[in-house]
C-alpha cells in the first residue's frame, strides 16, 4: 500500500447497478482519498469485468473544489482501465447548485477527452439512461 503523507480528506459510497459502478462523492477529495477510492472500488470492477463492458456514474454532492492532482490520476487510471478492460463510458453528475459548478464544469467534462465517452448531467436518472445507452451500442 501507498504511504500516506495526509488523511484522506473527502468520502464515498459506491454500489453495483447492473453493469454500471455508481460512485458518489462527497467533499473536497485530496489524493490520500483518491488512492483510497481505487482499493474501495477494485473489488466491484472485477466483479463487473467478470461479466463484460461497463459504465461509471460519478455523482458529487457538495463540491467540484479538488486538487488539480486528482484530474491527472483520474484520467491515468482511466487510461490503465481502457487498455486492460471493458470500461466503455463515464457520467458524471453535477447539479448546478454543487460548489465550482460554473467555474469547473468544464474541466469535468472534458477529464476524458479524446480518452472514453463521457458527459456530465444534471440528475443520476438522466445519466443512467445515457450509460445505459452506451452499454447497449458497444457491442461484445
Amino acid at each position: 500500500m501507498t504511504s500516506q503523507i495526509f488523511p484522506p480528506h473527502g468520502e464515498m459510497d459506491t454500489y453495483v447497478h447492473g453493469q454500471v459502478l455508481v460512485v458518489h462523492v462527497y467533499g473536497s477529495w485530496n489524493m490520500e482519498m483518491r488512492q483510497q477510492s481505487r482499493l474501495r472500488t477494485a473489488p466491484l470492477i472485477a466483479q463487473l469485468e467478470a461479466h463484460g463492458p461497463w459504465g461509471n456514474i460519478v455523482v458529487v454532492h457538495d463540491t467540484l473544489v479538488s486538487g488539480l492532482e486528482l484530474f491527472e490520476s483520474a484520467r491515468k487510471s482511466v487510461e490503465a482501465i481502457r487498455a486492460t478492460g471493458q470500461l466503455k463510458a463515464v457520467a458524471w453528475v453535477i447539479a448546478p447548485s454543487v460548489e465550482g459548478y460554473g467555474l469547473l464544469l468544464g474541466r469535468y467534462r472534458d477529464i476524458y477527452k479524446d480518452l472514453i465517452p463521457c458527459d456530465v448531467f444534471d440528475d443520476l436518472p438522466a445519466a443512467m439512461q445515457w450509460i445505459e445507452g452506451q452499454l447497449a451500442g458497444s457491442g461484445p
